[in-house]
């Protein structure tokens, strides 16, 4: 089936409306609502990207096991026909959420907050795009953000399988949401450094936690901020990835020594 896309008046009155609907929500389906005659001529198709419905419905919301690795393994080969362009449309990503994967959604992002107020706050942050600039596609929506690390990775990684590119970005955990904040991590040989450095420190150290934030400690925070400055006097386009991982490393162990 072609993938949904939401009218933007629609996407501003479902958004308008959360406290409204919030049991269609905490049902884990929306179709008796976007049923509705006013809402149906508002969802479209894209014309340009086809996907398995259905298959979504593996998505887990049980981390225990780090299941956002197969989560965004699953919504890559689910939805390798849209496009970078397509997939900053936040319109098509609030379709999504909407649809086959509204329970996965809620029991992901929703179910777990203690109140009714956070509830609809996480409602508004995940099922939706409308968080302050990118942000709210790359980073919050419950899909896109699946879709953007799996993007991201596969793309800067060419040289390793797509699943283990996907679980090596996928479990940066903290250092990856930086990464994303950062436009000089778009150049694939950068990208590719700033992995290799985080694989050469696991190497030598399996208990590191330069990569994590501890007792508010962000050490990787000031290293990608001095490989952002260093940016701004060599043109990282034109050096190789193993010539940039040695750079990046001497960054890395700068902040090490303080």
């Amino acid at each position: 089936m072609k993938v949904p896309i939401f009218k933007r008046n629609l996407v501003y009155t479902l958004y308008q409306n959360v406290e409204k609907n919030f049991d269609y929500y905490k049902q884990g389906t929306l179709d008796d609502l976007l049923s509705k005659p006013e809402y149906r001529p508002q969802i479209a198709e894209s014309k340009k990207a086809a996907y398995e419905s259905d298959n979504l419905l593996a998505l887990r919301a049980d981390l225990s096991s780090n299941k956002d690795v197969e989560n965004c393994i699953i919504v890559h080969r689910e939805l390798s026909q849209l496009t970078p362009a397509l997939a900053a449309d936040g319109r098509i990503w609030t379709a999504l959420c909407h649809g086959h994967s509204a329970k996965f959604v809620w029991d992901r992002w929703v179910a777990r907050e203690s109140t009714k107020a956070s509830q609809i706050d996480k409602i508004k942050k995940h099922f939706f795009c409308k968080q302050q600039g990118y942000r709210g596609v790359t980073r919050y929506n419950a899909l896109s953000s699946l879709w953007w690390m799996a993007h991201v990775s596969t793309k800067n990684l060419p040289e390793l399988p797509s699943e283990e590119a996907i679980k090596i970005f996928v479990e940066l955990s903290d250092l990856r949401s930086n990464m994303l904040d950062r436009s000089f991590t778009r150049i694939p040989s950068v990208f590719a450094a700033v992995i290799g450095c985080y694989q050469r420190k696991l190497d030598e150290d399996p208990e590191t936690d330069f990569f994590r934030r501890t007792k508010g400690q962000k050490p990787y925070r000031e290293w990608l901020a001095k490989i952002n400055n260093l940016g701004g006097l060599k043109y990282y386009a034109v050096i190789t990835k193993e010539e940039l991982l040695e750079e990046f490393w001497a960054l890395l162990k700068s902040v090490e020594q303080g």
